[in-house]
């Protein structure tokens, strides 16, 4: 009876804890009136091989939406993923690079809310974030990129890129 008791006990523990991590979207704005190439580095992505077959996590997947949608109340599904046509992959360096239109959103990465606890932000996954437009280039690294983000919600972060 009493491993029944603990067992049942530790289950209810882990489905506690389960219930209370939640996933986080880490967002670049492009607020500016004209079109900016983004590159950004996820740590995993690359193999080393240009040659290998890329497969990507979804939660990585690039997805966008206008502007205006992102800036109001929306939705987890309201995002539109992008197609493999409409973003390029460089496997030897694991970096992402899309063009986004201006007065759009980009989802860059959807993460475990575990980041923002103690060390969590040494795992965190996008290591570096270029943006070049005609109103000036940014880069980030590392911690600095991770600091960089800005609360919008529990749910979601962002940079954003205006005139």
């Amino acid at each position: 009876m009493k491993r029944i008791f603990a067992a049942s006990t530790i289950l209810i523990y882990c489905l506690f804890l389960q219930a209370c991590s939640y996933s986080v979207d880490f967002v670049l704005v492009n607020e500016s009136d004209t079109t900016v190439e983004i590159e950004y580095l996820i740590e995993g992505v690359g193999s080393g091989s240009g040659t290998e077959q890329l497969k990507i996590s979804d939660r990585f997947i690039p997805k966008t939406m206008s502007f205006g949608k992102w800036d109001s109340s929306h939705e987890r599904d309201d995002w539109t993923p992008l197609g493999s046509n409409e973003f390029k992959v460089d496997l030897d360096r694991g970096t992402i690079k899309i063009r986004i239109p201006p007065r759009t959103a980009l989802r860059l990465a959807e993460v475990s809310d575990s980041v923002f606890f103690g060390d969590g932000y040494r795992n965190f996954e996008l290591k570096e974030l270029e943006v070049r437009g005609l109103y000036g280039n940014i880069k980030f690294e590392g911690v600095q990129l991770f600091r960089q983000f800005n609360e919008k919600s529990r749910y979601s972060y962002f940079i954003s890129y205006k005139k």
